[in-house]
């Protein structure tokens, strides 16, 4: 079988860090509670670069094989997305949270479009692994249409829950938000976290690349992507500079007693603390 070359966007490196962004999910959202600056501003920026990239080539329909993903990453990927909309700012989590609702509702159309148009092509001729390599049938095409039945439901209750998780940061006190996790909290987070979300998303990532080599896919890397991951990555690292500035600022003792308080993820979910002091 000859190669076929998709549209940009889709080369080993993209997928790489497509891979990475979603198992820094937990690093992130550690990052967030608590954070006053914009942490996770960049894990959405780069989630809704994406979405876009893979809409275009979808309603494009110049995914070839690879449209047979769309429906497998909403299953999976919906669920890191809540990674990134923790935040210690009222604002920034609200924005945050609507960022999040969006993304998972690009998905979902990007999904259907898919389904509806990008697939009868591949009758005969598409392969994918389950249980067994398996070729693209109208029978198969069905199967994938309740799949994305089941990934819609999926997105309006993660939907839900990102508005309720906002509506429960502006019913929070501005000074319960600015307790925070350590700043040393992100280096176990991001291995003790992206070795659960390794595992959680090795199936996925397997069958992708499974379908990637059993179709010859090719695709040149879009560099936009990568620059805007790194920017991800470098706002993820970045001090909170709001906290840093009010504690020089602080001249008596009330900021190093709420340093000594951690802000758990019950409280993020405006839940209350087992433990009060």
């Amino acid at each position: 079988m000859a190669a076929v070359q998709v549209v940009q966007g889709f080369s080993n490196i993209n997928r790489a860090i497509m891979y990475i962004s979603a198992i820094l999910a937990p690093a992130q959202a550690v990052a967030g509670i608590g954070h006053t600056g914009i942490s996770n501003l960049g894990f959405l920026a780069y989630n809704y670069y994406t979405q876009v990239v893979w809409f275009r080539a979808v309603r494009d329909r110049e995914l070839h094989s690879l449209a047979l993903v769309v429906v497998h990453a909403n299953t999976t990927l919906s669920f890191a997305y809540l990674g990134g909309i923790f935040s210690g700012n009222r604002v920034m989590a609200v924005l945050l949270a609507l960022g999040a609702m969006g993304v998972m509702g690009l998905n979902c159309a990007t999904a259907w479009i898919s389904w509806k148009t990008g697939q009868e092509e591949g009758y005969g001729s598409w392969q994918f692994f389950f249980f067994g390599w398996r070729t693209l049938t109208q029978g198969w095409h069905k199967f994938i249409m309740v799949w994305q039945i089941s990934n819609t439901l999926e997105a309006f209750g993660l939907s839900l829950l990102c508005f309720i998780m906002a509506v429960r940061t502006l019913l929070r006190s501005p000074e319960k938000n600015k307790k925070a996790f350590k700043w040393w909290h992100r280096g176990p987070a991001i291995l003790v976290g992206g070795a659960f979300m390794a595992l959680v998303l090795c199936p996925y990532i397997v069958w992708i690349e499974l379908l990637v080599r059993r179709n010859r896919i090719m695709s040149e890397t879009d560099w936009v992507a990568v620059y805007v991951f790194a920017g991800q990555v470098a706002l993820f690292l970045l001090p909170d500079f709001g906290k840093c500035w009010r504690r020089m600022k602080k001249d008596d003792g009330d900021e190093a007693t709420d340093e000594k308080k951690y802000y758990t993820f019950r409280s993020a979910l405006g839940m209350p603390d087992r433990n009060k002091d």
